[in-house]
């Protein structure tokens, strides 16, 4: 599917008419940009364009931006005339070459952990060593890599993390970044939520760390296969705070692993394989905040995505949930009192003191849900079909009086 605009209208228009008049040509036929308009114009319009789904995040700016100044070389700037552009310059990053790469990042596990190599989606996951001698011939320019990526942490790197290489193929450092720690947060996914299951905490009077055990260090660099590293690139992680206590598994490797295993076989089986990927990923994602704010506004959406009402009402995003439980009008009231909470944040910027507590039971809430949808993943052929099931009413004589009437039904139609 190529590129399209998510909006059809004037709208569009008159941002791309406003762009135009910011374009300014110098002697030689160069084409610049500039004016008070310009980034709000640009900025905008490109919230507007749905790309390919097969072009990852960093790519899609670097896109569109070209296409800006190749509409504008052409003359005058239309929307047809940058989608046009877009569309090229898609078909031309698909058509790239892939080429080998390797991504050295870290984990807050106890280094000595003897941690089993593994591969995620055709990505091989390396742990305990940094990137050998194959992928560096300069140590000096790699140290001052290391030194640049570290300069924007307002505190300094962990020591004492466990060392991660993921090894693949992409089409650029932007792809390779995108594709490895796909895979990196889908196992690290799956870990915590194996370590997190049950678990609620408070915090009082001691510094708050993330409910996840398992997150990632904050720096990233991504090693081309050329043994260059002045080519590297490297991504740092904003939010950042300080280390957290390694996490020590110890006698208990052999569980970790085994329970690995267990929701790794249920994946390979799914029939909606790819929404519940997403949806462990992002529960493990939104984890790792120290600020329970954020995690829980992140967390929301995970529960919105398994009950199939990412465009929908609260009403059924509620009662698809409590369908799994025994008590579901019981936990229709807190899961009320949930929404209730999350739009007083979302729509007043009200904060809560007990953000602790309103955290643990959303992630308690979006846990049961992965886990219904881990054990039913070939009881239904996909996400809307395990909807409709979570949409049956919860009364038991009303399933019966339904089931009644669909057997009436077929018995009719049959005839």
């Amino acid at each position: 599917m190529a590129a399209k605009w998510k909006r059809e209208g004037s709208s569009g228009q008159r941002l791309a008419s406003r762009l135009g008049a910011c374009k300014h040509s110098d002697e030689s036929g160069g084409i610049t940009f500039g004016g008070p308009d310009f980034w709000d114009c640009s900025a905008s319009l490109f919230s507007f364009i749905e790309f390919r789904p097969e072009i990852p995040e960093g790519e899609k700016l670097r896109i569109f931006n070209q296409a800006l100044f190749a509409a504008a070389r052409k003359g005058a700037i239309e929307l047809e005339s940058i989608l046009k552009q877009v569309k090229e310059l898609e078909v031309e990053f698909i058509m790239q070459p892939k080429t080998r790469y390797v991504i050295s990042t870290s984990l807050s596990i106890q280094p000595r952990e003897q941690m089993k190599r593994c591969k995620v989606d055709n990505i091989i996951i390396s742990f305990g060593r940094k990137i050998s001698k194959a992928y560096t011939e300069d140590a000096e320019a790699e140290e001052m890599i290391e030194e640049m990526a570290c300069r924007p942490l307002c505190t300094d790197p962990p020591k004492t993390y466990l060392p991660v290489l993921l090894f693949l193929s992409a089409r650029s450092p932007e792809e390779a970044f995108h594709k490895g720690f796909e895979a990196l947060d889908l196992l690290r996914g799956i870990w915590n939520l194996n370590e997190n299951y049950g678990l609620f905490r408070i915090t009082i009077g001691d510094v708050r760390t993330p409910i996840n055990t398992i997150v990632l260090g904050p720096i990233h660099i991504v090693q081309p296969g050329t043994a260059n590293p002045l080519k590297e690139s490297w991504w740092y992680d904003p939010y950042y705070q300080g280390p957290i206590t390694v996490k020590t598994i110890g006698p208990q490797m052999e569980d970790f692993y085994r329970r690995e295993k267990r929701v790794r076989k249920l994946l390979q089986m799914h029939n909606y394989r790819a929404d519940l990927e997403w949806a462990i990923r992002e529960y493990g994602r939104a984890l790792d905040y120290r600020n329970f704010d954020i995690s829980f506004l992140k967390l929301w959406p995970v529960m919105e995505r398994l009950t199939d009402t990412l465009i929908g009402n609260y009403g059924v995003t509620i009662r698809r949930t409590s369908f799994i439980f025994q008590e579901p009008q019981y936990h229709r009231e807190v899961l009320d009192h949930l929404r209730m909470r999350r739009n007083a944040f979302v729509h007043y910027n009200e904060l809560s003191r007990s953000i602790d507590t309103y955290i643990f039971q959303l992630k308690f809430y979006v846990e049961a849900l992965i886990n219904f949808h881990l054990a039913n993943g070939k009881t239904f052929s996909n996400l809307s079909e395990a909807s409709e099931f979570l949409d049956l009413p919860v009364d038991l004589k009303a399933l019966k009086k339904k089931s009644h009437l669909y057997t009436r039904g077929i018995r009719f139609r049959s005839k």
